[in-house]
């Protein structure tokens, strides 16, 4: 963008002088800014004349003798500078489609002003200048993402082979070494085989969590119901093993990442059933519908609990409250909750106290704007 200090570049293509005339003179006598000012008469003059001046602004005329406004936007897309539609008939349909086409503003000719048509110049230029700054800054981050899933993925490919291989061959040891080694040697052997489990889990939980935001897939209408269905039966086993009950209220239908918010689900349901000493362990998982289009959703246990110093810790990662001999695990699959509900413009937060159960409440909105995912 040329915009240089307290001047401004401006095109106008009109085929009327007397508008031109106008609009010039109500341009020339702001004393804040100066206009520098050039003008066309046709669409095919203006169309050339904007690939060699690059404007800061375009003001265009609707109706030309040789295209339409219309026709031009179209032309000149993908747009590098804003542009103000002018015209006399003052259709909202127009300005819809103009609006549509990429133009910044509309504005009907027997209604602007020298005060109008300045401030609707002024907040063009700044609003294209900052659309253009996020179009990059997206496109920046995209890449930026792309690059870090690529070497998260080739980062684990690179740690896990390695450790596969020290798994297997102390398996090939404890076999061939049968009735020649002593228990000490076989459980340093054992003691080996389960760092290298951990570690192996700690680094497929690791790639998880980074990949939250790298990984994703535009929002779309998704019921709760069919999400929840699948979690369940994911875990039917240890539900079976527990004899546990899970009691599930009617929920929405939201824009969701479909894999994500099954993620999210399967850690708080999984969290539910493994942090539990009930004989009974029980799920509630219910909803309402809160203020400004947003769902309340709650998962609650009757499990063990946990102290309120740790309500906020234990959604950091690789944070652990017990100890590996009580509760396998990593410590990040309420790290990855927590990324995840964010991601989707939604809070969680967490009501418990030590033997009463925990509540999970996970506040979401019902729609998501695509623009708002980068």
């Amino acid at each position: 963008m040329s915009t240089i200090k307290n001047k401004i570049n401006v095109l106008i293509i009109d085929d009327c002088p007397e508008d031109l005339f106008v609009y010039k003179n109500f341009l020339q006598k702001n004393e804040e800014i100066t206009f520098i000012i050039e003008e066309c008469e046709t669409g095919e003059e203006g169309m050339e004349t904007c690939k060699t001046s690059k404007p800061d602004c375009l003001l265009l005329d609707y109706n030309l003798p040789d295209l339409d406004g219309l026709e031009i936007l179209s032309e000149l897309a993908p747009l590098s500078f804003p542009v103000i539609m002018l015209t006399g008939e003052g259709t909202q349909q127009i300005a819809v489609q103009a609006l549509k086409n990429g133009a910044q503003d509309y504005l009907i000719k027997g209604e602007i002003t020298p005060s109008n048509l300045t401030q609707s110049i002024i907040t063009a230029v700044k609003m294209f200048k900052i659309e253009s700054e996020r179009q990059r800054f997206a496109e920046e981050l995209k890449r930026s993402n792309q690059a870090l899933e690529d070497f998260a993925n080739i980062a684990s490919h690179d740690l896990q082979e390695p450790l596969r291989k020290i798994h297997t061959y102390a398996e090939k040891i404890k076999e061939l070494s049968e009735g020649v080694i002593d228990e000490r040697c076989r459980d340093y052997l054992n003691r080996l085989q389960s760092s290298t489990e951990r570690m192996s889990q700690f680094i497929e939980d690791l790639l998880k969590f980074s990949m939250v935001t790298t990984t994703t897939k535009p929002f779309k209408p998704v019921d709760l119901n069919g999400v929840i269905k699948l979690v369940l039966s994911d875990l039917e086993i240890t539900i079976l093993n527990k004899q546990a009950q899970v009691n599930i209220m009617q929920l929405p239908v939201i824009e969701t990442d479909r894999s994500q918010i099954y993620q999210l689900f399967l850690n708080l349901v999984a969290n539910g059933l493994k942090f539990n000493k009930s004989d009974t362990p029980v799920i509630d998982i219910t909803c309402q519908k809160g203020t400004n289009n947003y769902w309340e959703i709650r998962v609650k246990d009757n499990g063990i609990g946990l102290e309120n110093k740790f309500k906020e810790k234990i959604f950091k990662p690789f944070f652990r409250i017990h100890g590996r001999s009580d509760y396998k695990g990593t410590g990040t699959g309420l790290a990855i909750c927590k990324k995840l509900v964010e991601r989707h413009h939604g809070t969680i937060s967490v009501e418990s106290e030590p033997e009463k159960g925990t509540t999970f409440i996970i506040i979401l909105p019902e729609k998501n704007s695509q623009e708002e995912q980068v």
